[in-house]
């Protein structure tokens, strides 16, 4: 029995050996990176179901003066998560699916006036099916609370799925380019695996300092501290299609200058997650059709936009 044990355990070393070994870090350039990126058939994700989870978890708060000498300033403290599913294969097949849990807290003071709160929370459940949509849960805002299940039949229409396709499309929306994933900037640090059978799967971090540069944009003078380890990693899996997608972030930084004319210093801390699979499985538990089409008809609010 032992020796049966001992096999047993030899094998299944030697498997998560081999498992390791299948990942192999290429030498590649940027430009062959981006090559490879770019023979991508990002419309072949289209026709596979798709699944995102996500977190975040921001608070920034910023104190400014104008040429006026007027001060004011700003808190905004967000946490929140997404969980969904999506089947856009076809406008008939179409299904989606997506829980969305946010608390927000947005204050602004001002000399001379009351400081103003403006809280927001919500916990729905959102569904777009045979063409309708639909929404369980419960959204307060300034101090109003509303739970709801209903539906607004005809609200995603063949049209609207036209529109979502074309904007998903790579490309579709940014000229002389065939994949909308422009990743690897000079100023980044990127390895690229290959994964066996044709999978490959490219890391990019980005640095503080390219993280201070893209600020930067905002205004040359703006000074940016960084008080711990900020990071953004980037990973993307593909094959002939992309696969995967994982985002991973930490910020926590001062800000301190000079933006658009107005002086101003504050603080930005978040951490964010982001997880986006393709061909996945629909998860279970979800009501059926004809649940769904029990819900009051009603208007749907501007979470789903107009």
């Amino acid at each position: 029995m032992k020796k049966v044990f001992l096999l047993i355990m030899v094998l299944f070393a030697g498997f998560l050996l081999a498992s390791c070994n299948n990942k192999k870090e290429m030498e590649v350039t940027r430009q062959e990176a981006q090559q490879m990126l770019a023979s991508v058939d990002g419309n072949k994700s289209l026709d596979h179901t798709a699944s995102i989870k996500g977190k975040i978890n921001l608070e920034v708060f910023i104190k400014s003066k104008d040429e006026e000498n007027h001060e004011m300033s700003q808190t905004m403290k967000m946490e929140g998560s997404i969980d969904a599913y999506a089947d856009l294969s076809s406008y008939e097949n179409h299904f989606v699916y997506a829980k969305l849990v946010l608390k927000m807290n947005q204050s602004t003071t001002m000399p001379g006036i009351e400081t103003q709160n403006n809280d927001m929370s919500m916990d729905v459940k959102i569904y777009l099916s045979k063409g309708n949509a639909y929404l369980e849960g419960t959204i307060e805002e300034g101090g109003k609370k509303v739970t709801s299940k209903i539906k607004t039949t005809g609200y995603f229409t063949q049209e609207s799925y036209d529109d979502m396709i074309g904007m998903l499309k790579p490309g579709e929306h940014i000229e002389g380019s065939k994949n909308s994933l422009d990743l690897i900037d000079e100023n980044n640090d990127f390895k690229m695996y290959d994964l066996g059978n044709e999978r490959y799967e490219l890391e990019v971090a980005i640095t503080e300092e390219l993280i201070s540069n893209m600020l930067s944009f905002f205004g040359s003078q703006l000074e940016v501290t960084f008080n711990s380890k900020n990071y953004l990693t980037l990973k993307v899996v593909f094959s002939d299609r992309f696969e995967s997608l994982t985002l991973r972030s930490n910020l926590d930084m001062n800000l301190k200058g000079d933006l658009f004319g107005t002086a101003l210093e504050g603080t930005l801390k978040g951490k964010i997650s982001l997880d986006i699979k393709t061909n996945v499985s629909k998860p279970s538990g979800l009501p059926s059709q004809e649940t769904l089409d029990t819900y009051e008809e009603g208007e749907m609010p501007d979470i789903l936009g107009s």
